[in-house]
């Protein structure tokens, strides 16, 4: 195979030399465009591999969801990077925030929210998620069924003071009537925005990075 490589490369160059400048253009353009084509797929493909198995290797110190955000008020994207360079994470540190679940509740796509549901269910069931933030319509559908952290116990006093009066009721990780989420109107991603939907963010029970969490918090609603 190799000789045979050879030799069409040698006949291509032998073709070329024959050529004009804007003959050797024309001909570029039109035998081998696909596959300059091919290969910058090739390329685009093996860098975005390669960019998943780095980031798969990272430590994830904050992860959160954040559900049915249909004006895109939290772009996932955007917030990790603005929130990482505010941390000056180290190379093998990451933010994820996941801004693609969504649960229809109505039952018209089942199968996204089965999909969604199962995200949220296995990241808990690993210790792997810190916070999500969704509406009130879900996280009344979560009420019973994710164990939640009792806010007005878990926030310490400037946190807390920061968002009383944006605490709502649900039940704690013993199934008792407790504050467990805040509603997210006053935080620096909606407050200058006239937002036609609410939006809680609630802690799990077993969150894995208490300190990242709170951190997060005091960037949302205290600076």
């Amino acid at each position: 195979m190799f000789v045979h490589i050879c030799s069409w490369f040698r006949k291509e160059k032998e073709k070329l030399e024959r050529l004009t400048l804007k003959q050797k253009i024309n001909y570029v353009t039109t035998y081998y465009t696909g596959w300059f084509i091919g290969f910058l797929i090739i390329c685009l493909f093996a860098g975005f591999i390669g960019d998943a198995l780095i980031q798969s290797r990272k430590e994830i110190i904050l992860q959160g969801y954040f559900t049915n955000d249909d004006q895109n008020y939290f772009p996932g994207s955007k917030m990790e990077k603005e929130y990482a360079e505010l941390l000056n994470l180290k190379w093998g540190q990451r933010v994820v925030f996941d801004d693609s679940l969504y649960f229809d509740l109505e039952g018209t796509a089942d199968e996204y929210t089965a999909a969604s549901n199962g995200k949220v269910i296995a990241t808990m069931a690993v210790n792997q998620l810190d916070f999500m933030v969704t509406t009130r319509p879900v996280l009344d559908h979560f009420k019973g069924e994710l164990p939640m952290k009792d806010l007005e116990k878990f926030l310490p006093q400037d946190i807390l003071e920061a968002v009383q009066d944006a605490l709502a009721p649900g039940l704690d990780e013993n199934g008792e009537e407790a504050m467990v989420a805040i509603n997210m109107s006053a935080s620096r991603y909606l407050k200058d925005m006239d937002a036609d939907t609410e939006f809680y963010l609630f802690v799990p029970y077993n969150i894995p990075n208490e300190a990242a969490l709170l951190e997060y918090l005091r960037f949302c609603f205290c600076y």
